[in-house]
């Protein structure tokens, strides 16, 4: 599915909407086709894929290669990266951040047909690559993620926060901390472009044609 590329009007640039394949490599894509602004109001106006085990075409076969050579597989990059790194296998993973090990796919996996193929791929979570397994958890409610891949994010999140001297929050006076928190991505999005219009709550899809 390509990126909407479109005019302050909601309709798409003479150039078109771009396939993320036909994008790598190729810089006058932005400079020629009227910089960040068509892309950014195109993207305030599509909803994000669901976080699972579906990977697209562009960055399955696609990834890296200048347009029509073919290129990367990210899938099996990453895979290759957490064996390359010794990150450990999935229930291991799971006890270091205070989850309890499964016995079973089913545990974490609801899909019957993605259990079968961890099972034919792995036989058992202690030998499954951590990455594999965290697309596929079941999601904890209210939430993008499963249950290890938000241990993971908050641990990560919360290290930088407390481990930088430099957070914000810890240098700037009071009045400018309060104004900084109050900056929407929207408002540096507004001064950064040409863009004249943008909803205010830019991670909330809305069209342009209302």
């Amino acid at each position: 599915k390509p990126y909407p590329r479109l005019k302050e009007n909601g309709d798409p640039i003479t150039e078109g909407n771009l396939l993320m394949r036909d994008a790598y490599w190729v810089p006058y894509k932005l400079t020629n086709d009227g910089g960040v602004d068509p892309i950014f109001r195109g993207l305030a106006t599509v909803v994000a894929e669901e976080f699972d085990g579906k990977v697209i075409d562009d960055l399955r076969n696609f990834l890296f290669g200048k347009p029509g050579d073919g290129g990367l597989d990210l899938t099996a990059l990453n895979i290759q990266r957490g064996r390359d790194h010794g990150l450990a296998d999935y229930n291991t993973t799971r006890k270091a951040y205070g989850l309890a090990p499964v016995k079973s796919f089913s545990e974490v996996v609801s899909d019957p047909s993605v259990v079968a193929k961890l099972v034919k791929l792995y036989g058992t979570p202690d030998k499954a690559d951590l990455y594999v397994v965290l697309q596929v958890e079941d999601h904890v409610p209210k939430s993008m993620l499963g249950p290890t891949t938000m241990a993971i994010l908050g641990e990560q999140a919360n290290r930088m926060r407390a481990g930088d001297r430099f957070w914000y929050q810890r240098r700037l006076p009071k009045k400018l901390l309060r104004y900084v928190e109050n900056v929407r991505l929207s408002d540096v999005i507004l001064r950064n472009t040409q863009i004249g219009w943008i909803q205010e709550k830019v991670m909330e899809a809305h069209s342009r044609n209302c």
